[in-house]
Formats: structure tokens, sequence, C-alpha cells
């Protein structure tokens, strides 16, 4: 499972901030550039936008909100160190340009320097600001809910902070939100390592015991060799930089951790394993098995790997992708993937059962809200879609990684990874497809290596 509410929380206030300063005036060079980022930007198609904002700085470089505005586009391709970068050059130039620090803060929360990301945050609040402007966060979501309740709002609540439709102070806001989440995360709910084992690319902390620790750590090495050779970095990742994995010996102490960073228990009641793309943590119970623990940490993995690579990669893909990897098989040094998933065989097989071939053009384009069937109040019936569209999407996966000769699937993932939308993506890869004819051939394909 893969949080996605929490992600929006950072992502929109980046943006909203992105839509504030694009309305400033510069030279006419620098204008046309900058506002052209900005429009790119919050199109989604970050490389774009970089490409501007670069241009736009080349012409007049002392400009402290071309480098913040650069930063976000930075932080949207999940370049962190390079975000923290440009909003240090922000800040140098204007000292008190409150948006900069905040955004550096959320940059450094984002890799886990939560002492400099404090600072920061703090430096936030100690801005002036308006009297009538509210600056406690709890109080901010209590009128949302009221409001939404009457019917006077309806949209998320990360979304109406960043439309200004609550009276409250969003730097602010943000600023308290992550100074909580710091804190919590300092502290540990519910959760003391008793062992913390670091290999090369890993840090797991547990409260098991040391041989299940390495035992971790030995395993998400050997998944992140196989995710990269799929899925290549574009980017060697930073020097000292660990994908950072918590691992709780019993679901009780998973569920208080993670009840707490999300503040809604009982969403981590009904999870086994999630990555939390705020704190950026690999959070995982411990099963009574090996192979059940490791269907979920491979799963896991994944999410958190290409959470490195762009910020919200379209459902079906992330999903299909983490399934595939989710079910691989170890022997001896190696892992690998591919093997029949055993929770997604009942569902796949009623999608091979229906009368015409599935629609894999509305798979691939299936919001996120959609895909996961978010509004729908009976749970089976919710559960049925969902599960649906994650056998359908391994499925899918499965077929592009192990039966496709011309290189849709690596075409798409190149896209994502170079800044640019889902829908580019989807035209990069998928244009010239003819999707009835892949959707029959997907189906053959499943019946024949998939149920059995």
């Amino acid at each position: 499972m893969r949080w996605l509410a929490p992600i929006s929380l950072i992502i929109v206030v980046l943006a909203a901030a992105f839509a504030r300063t694009t309305l400033a005036e510069g030279g006419e060079s620098f204008a046309v550039h900058y506002r052209r980022g900005g429009e790119l930007f919050r199109a989604g198609d970050l490389a774009g936008a970089d490409r501007a904002l670069t241009r736009a700085l080349e012409l007049e470089p002392k400009r402290a909100e071309g480098w913040n505005a650069l930063a976000l586009v930075a932080y949207g391709r999940r370049d962190s160190d390079r975000a923290i970068g440009y909003l240090t050059r922000a800040i140098a130039l204007q000292p008190g340009y409150r948006e900069a620090w905040l955004n550096r803060g959320l940059a450094r929360f984002s890799v886990g320097e939560y002492r400099p990301a404090l600072t920061d945050l703090t430096r936030v609040l100690s801005f002036p600001v308006p009297d009538d402007q509210i600056t406690d966060f709890d109080l901010a979501q209590a009128m949302y809910r009221q409001m939404f309740k009457s019917g006077e709002i309806k949209v998320s609540f990360e979304a109406a902070l960043a439309q200004g439709l609550i009276p409250v102070d969003r730097e602010a806001a943000y600023a308290n939100r992550f100074i909580r989440l710091a804190k919590v995360l300092a502290r540990g709910p519910g959760f003391q390592p008793a062992f913390i084992d670091r290999s090369a690319h890993y840090e797991v902390s547990t409260n098991d015991s040391e041989p299940f620790a390495r035992m971790m750590t030995f395993h998400l090495e050997l998944a992140l060799t196989e995710y990269q050779r799929l899925f290549p970095a574009p980017r060697k990742a930073s020097p000292g930089r660990r994908f950072r994995a918590k691992i709780f010996r019993d679901r009780r102490m998973y569920v208080r951790y993670v009840g707490e960073l999300i503040r809604d228990r009982s969403t981590a009641e009904i999870s086994g394993g999630s990555y939390h793309p705020v704190t950026r943590e690999l959070l995982l119970t411990k099963s009574g098995s090996l192979h059940a623990t490791l269907l979920v940490l491979f799963h896991e993995g994944l999410h958190q790997y290409f959470d490195t690579l762009m910020p919200t990669p379209p459902m079906w893909f992330s999903e299909g992708v983490a399934d595939y990897f989710g079910a691989a098989r170890v022997e001896g040094n190696r892992m690998i993937p591919g093997a029949v998933h055993p929770t997604r065989i009942a569902a796949l097989r009623k999608v091979l059962a229906a009368p015409s071939p599935p629609d894999l053009e509305k798979l691939i384009k299936l919001p996120p809200a959609r895909f996961m069937n978010a509004g729908q109040t009976n749970i089976h019936l919710r559960q049925a879609v969902v599960g649906r569209n994650y056998a359908l999407s391994w499925a899918l996966v499965h077929y592009l990684v192990n039966a496709d000769e011309t290189g849709i699937l690596n075409a798409y993932f190149k896209t994502l990874v170079a800044g640019r939308t889902a829908n580019q993506a989807f035209a990069a890869a998928f244009q010239s497809t003819d999707l009835p004819a892949l959707s029959k051939s997907l189906v053959t394909y499943a019946r024949k290596h998939l149920l059995r």
C-alpha cells in the first residue's frame, strides 16, 4: 500500500506556492520563461518546467523566486538534494523569503534530515503574519470538517488549503504539520528499535532481533538489484543516502506508529505494510512466515524505489510493477521476480472469464481515486473493483516484461522518469499500439502462464 494522501500534502503546497509566485513581475524575458515554467509545472510537465526556469535564471540569476520555483521542480522530480541547494541559494539572495524556508524544511524532511528541517520550519513560524490568520493546523482541520459536512467545501483538505478556501496561514499550517511529524519520528511512537542494520543502500530498524534485521537488509539489497536492472535510475543516489525501513514485531506496534503518522488509525488497521511517501519510510509488520513477510517487503520496496524516481506514477503501473516484484522468489543470492502472485489469481480469473477482453486504455488512464474505487461505501463492491484493477495491472506488467518485444514498458517508464505527464507517457508508449489486439494477447498469455 502506498499512501496517497500524505504525498499530496507536500506536492499541493509546493504547487500552490508556485502558483502564487508566478504572479511576480520582472524583466520581460525573465517573466516570459518564468511564467511558462509555472504553466508547465502545473500541467505536470516537469522536464519542460525545468528548461524554462533554467533559462529564466540564466537571464537573471539573482531572482530568489526563480531559484525557489526551480527547487519545486527538482523536488517534483524527486531530487531533494538539488532542491535543497536551490532553496539555500534563494534564502541567501533573500533571507526574509518565508516560502523558501518552508520549502527547504519540507525538502530536508523528505530525506530524513529532521533536525535541520525543524530549524527551517520553526523559522517559518517566526515570521510575522496577520493577526486574523489562524496558525493552528488542527483548528484548520476542524474548520474543514465542519465546512465539508455542510457542503461548503467538496475538495480534499490539502486542496482547500492550497486554494485558500480555509482562512488559515498556509505556510504556518504546513510548518506546524511537519514539525509535529518530525517530533513523532524523533521519539518513535510505539517503536523503540532493538536493532538497526545498515547496508550499502538500506537502513533497517526493527524491534525483533538482530538476525531478522540482517535478513531483511539482505533481501532488500537483492530486491534493489532487480528493481534497478528492470527500471534503471537516471542518476546515482546521493552519497550517504539510504532507504529507510522500519519492521515491527507485531501489528499492534505497527498500527500505533502508522496511525500516528497519518492520523488515521482505522486506515492503519487494514494495512499489513505500507510505504509512507512523506517520511519516505518502508513500514512493515513481521508475518508468521518469511514468504509472507517478503511478499509485502518486495512490494513496498518497489514503491519506495519508484518514489526516488518520480512523485506520482500512474496507479496501474506502480501497483502492477510492485506486485510483479512482490511475488518474487529468492534462490541463493538472487531474487527472481515474476512468479504467480497468490493473492491476485481469483480476481484475475474473473477478469478473464468476462465475455470481452479488458479495456486496457481505461485501466491505464484511471486516476488514483477511481482505481481505488473511492466513494464506494459498500466495502465488498469496493474491494471487488480494487481487486480487479490490481490483478489486471499485475497481469499487464507481467505480459509486458516477459512477452512484449516492442519495449512498451521501457518507453513508458523512461517518459515518466524524464518528468513528463502520464498522458505523454501513454502517447510515447501506447499510442501506436493496437490496444484491443494487445488485450486479446494479454488474455491468452494470462490463461497460459498466470492461472496455474
